[in-house]
């Protein structure tokens, strides 16, 4: 059994004009749809938000796991068990 939507071709193509239309979408010149210059730029720039988000967050997480997991004086890691409650 198949899972998906089966959407009418002129229903897609009535939603595609309208995105044209709408300057959403650009027809290139090989008739490929693309996003406009200026939609692709915030686009990016949202993109590289996240992932300066992202790497934000990983570092404080890492900061926070290695002061759970201090060396020792000897120079070896403690290990113990954290329940899920404490992460």
């Amino acid at each position: 059994m198949a899972f998906g939507l089966q959407i009418p071709e002129y229903q897609v193509q009535v939603s595609l004009n309208n995105l044209i239309a709408g300057d959403r979408l650009k027809q290139s010149a090989d008739s490929n749809l693309v996003l406009p210059n200026g939609t692709r730029a915030q686009l990016k720039q949202r993109i590289d938000e996240a992932k300066t988000l992202e790497e934000s967050v990983k570092q404080v997480w890492l900061e926070n796991i290695s002061k759970r997991f201090a060396e020792n004086q000897y120079g070896s890691v403690h290990t113990r068990i954290i329940s899920a409650q404490q992460l």
